[in-house]
Order: C-alpha cells, then structure tokens, then sequence
C-alpha cells in the first residue's frame, strides 16, 4: 500500500514497485498519470487524514504523504493533517490488518537549522519549520507501536516528474540544460545531499526482504561527496551548456550527510553522488 501516490516520490513508487507486486496506491486528489496501464495497480481514492475504512490486507505500508512549502494547500491545517494526523490513522490501520512493515519517508528538514559539519541521527533538532516539526511528531508515532518500522530522513530526491521546480539540483539542471543563468554559493563546498528514486527503489526491496525486527531511523543520502563548484561544472559540460554560472561566497553554514549507520546496520551502501548525479542526466 502506497500513501501519497499521486505525489512526486509516490507516483516514482508505484510504477516501480507494480512491476513485481500488487499496489493499493492511495489518493487523494486524482491526477492525469492515472491512466497508466498496469493490472497490478489499483487506484484507491481515500483522505487517509480520516479515520481509514479500506477493505484491502496489505502486508507493507509505504507512506509518501507530505505536507511542505511546495504543496498547492501548506497551511497549518494542511501540516497537521498530512503529515500528523494521517500517520496515526495509518498506525491505527497497519495494526488492524496485521501490517509486517511501514516504511515511512520523511526528511532531513526534522534537524531545523543545522550546525554541525556532519549530519548524524543523534543530532538534536533545533529551530525546525512546520515540515520539519511535523513530520518529527510523526516520526515518534511510530516508536509507540509495535509494528517494524522505518523511518528514511532523506535529502532533495530526483524523480521522474517533469516539474522542474525541485530539489533546487533539479531545478538547477533544468536552467543549465536551457542555458540559463545559474548562481552558485560556496562551490568549493562538499555536496552529498541528494539521493534519487532507483536508490530509494534499491533500499525499500533490502528493507522489505529484511527478516530482522528493525524499528530504527536513517539518513538516507548519497555517498562520498563532490565540490559543489566541480559538479556545476561537470553539469554544464554535459550538456555544453551557454549558461553563465556566477560562484558566490555567503556565511552559512553547510554540512555532510552522514549514512554510515544505514551502512552497519543495514548493510546498505547508497551510491555515490558522482554515479546519482550521471543517471540523472
């Protein structure tokens, strides 16, 4: 069962995952892509932020709801009952129908303002937005229930959708590729805050097969690290671009990812930001 999958990353799910399983993608607002052919997919029409009445079994949960400062509706409300609200409706069904797993994607938006130079699970939120604050609540929810779970806090995602409009690399790739000028802070900063849907597709098929109990929380980004200038760089190479790039310096502060506790624990080693970046362009 897919929640959210008429979203971005939703949408990337079930047309991966139906090529081997039967999906319940649920929704909420129809949109034109449902037309895609797969007797594998069933489209369920649901507000999940209500009490859920469906009569299907599932036996993996995968939530991709998400309220942020991109969605058409971003009001407290909208906040609440996306990304609080519904995932105590889920909790509340995934126990009714004996759900073995749910893999929840949330965000490294949970750590407010960042200020150390790794990023590590064990860092202590701070100053967090209402995505950020919202989507920790729900987080928690699910260490009060005793179904699997996994919670994924991941970076900016590429996907196959055609809005350019983010992760802000997607965006900057879509002005490179149409020769558009470009401005750039800190390029001689470390860069591995990305991660794309075939990753996410390879981590949900290990976390599904995965026999251990596993109630835990990851970063989920890329491996390595490149030079934010070096890879712009490289960007406008590959598509010997026009585009003007103009490097600017400013005082905030950046950081890496770590993901090495999805590595020990998990056995997982996520792909490098180099190999992420070339399949995506």
């Amino acid at each position: 069962m897919v929640a959210g999958a008429s979203g971005q990353i939703g949408r990337d799910i079930v047309q991966n995952f139906s090529k081997s399983n039967k999906i319940f993608a649920i929704y909420r607002v129809k949109k034109d892509f449902f037309d895609y052919k797969n007797k594998n997919i069933k489209w369920i029409k649901s507000d999940l932020s209500k009490k859920i009445k469906l009569k299907i079994n599932p036996k993996i949960i995968i939530n991709c709801l998400a309220t942020h400062e991109f969605s058409k509706k971003h009001n407290l409300q909208s906040y609440l009952e996306s990304n609080i609200i519904s995932m105590a409706n889920l909790i509340e069904f995934a126990q009714e129908k004996k759900v073995k797993k749910i893999i929840n994607f949330s965000t490294v938006s949970i750590y407010g303002k960042i200020n150390v130079n790794l990023l590590h699970e064990k860092c202590i939120p701070a100053n967090q937005d209402l995505l950020g604050i919202t989507k920790y609540i729900s987080e928690n929810l699910l260490y009060n229930q005793p179904i699997n779970f996994i919670n994924l806090r991941l970076p900016g995602v590429l996907c196959s959708s055609k809005n350019y409009t983010r992760p802000w690399l997607k965006k900057t790739i879509s002005k490179i590729k149409n020769n558009k000028k470009v401005e750039i802070y800190n390029p001689e900063n470390n860069f591995n805050s990305v991660i794309d849907i075939q990753e996410i597709t390879r981590l949900v098929i290990k976390v599904i097969n995965y026999n251990k109990i596993i109630r835990d929380t990851f970063n989920f980004s890329a491996s390595g690290s490149v030079k934010l200038g070096s890879l712009i760089n490289k960007i406008k190479k590959y598509y010997n671009s026009n585009s003007k790039i103009y490097f600017r310096k400013n005082k905030q502060k950046t950081h890496l990812i770590s993901v090495e506790k999805i590595r020990k624990i998990l056995n997982f080693r996520t792909t490098s930001v180099a190999k992420i970046i070339d399949r995506n362009l």
